[in-house]
């Protein structure tokens, strides 16, 4: 897949703040799909009424997790080791909290390099040449600290909505990107989240 840097920000953009919900791996076609309740806009009208959406990576070639109990800063934080199948139940125990930071695709290695000695699960999957990656987390709001890190390194990747129907990835970005502005903008469409309009230079 040919991630085009544009893409690939508007991508980011549209992932932010995004709650990340559940996981399904199989390894049989090395596909990971990953469920997010995702904050989007259409170019007119209100925000949809359910927002779920699935990102499918294909070509999987590898996932990496580092469960940790502990905050993500916490260098002695104990690893929790992980088998694959106990990845999805894992994500769920989060209870969906949202992922943000702005990148999540194809980060440099310095990002990862931070936990990757300190792997709870290293999986290779399927065939693919894993020339994409997608970096992800969760961590507990209440309760001892947990810390979860995940990374998905894949080939194609696609969205599709709640209604289990394929969106473009251009669309998606778009839709992402018109709620961040529609934010900034104040508009009353994209009240009720609890996010404060974002003072960044970076803004889409």
């Amino acid at each position: 897949m040919d991630l085009s840097d544009e893409l690939r920000a508007g991508l980011d953009v549209a992932l932010n703040e995004a709650d990340f919900c559940d996981v399904r791996v199989n390894e049989r076609t090395g596909e990971v799909r990953l469920l997010f309740v995702a904050l989007t806009l259409p170019e007119e009208g209100p925000e949809p009424e359910d927002r779920r959406i699935v990102l499918s990576c294909t070509g999987v070639s590898r996932i990496v997790a580092s469960l940790r109990n502990g905050v993500a800063e916490d260098d002695d934080a104990e690893v929790v080791p992980l088998r694959l199948e106990e990845l999805p139940a894992t994500v769920r125990s989060f209870g969906s909290q949202p992922i943000y930071g702005w990148e999540f695709l194809d980060l440099p290695s310095e990002g990862w390099n931070v936990w990757r000695e300190r792997a709870s699960l290293d999986f290779p999957v399927g065939q693919g040449r894993g020339s994409h990656s997608l970096d992800l987390f969760q961590h507990t709001v209440e309760g001892p600290p947990r810390h979860l890190d995940l990374r998905i390194e894949f080939d194609e990747l696609s969205v599709t909505d709640a209604a289990e129907e394929e969106v473009s990835l251009a669309a998606f970005a778009a839709g992402g990107q018109r709620w961040w502005a529609a934010l900034a903008a104040g508009d009353p469409r994209v009240e009720g989240h609890g996010i404060r309009p974002v003072d960044r230079g970076e803004q889409p």
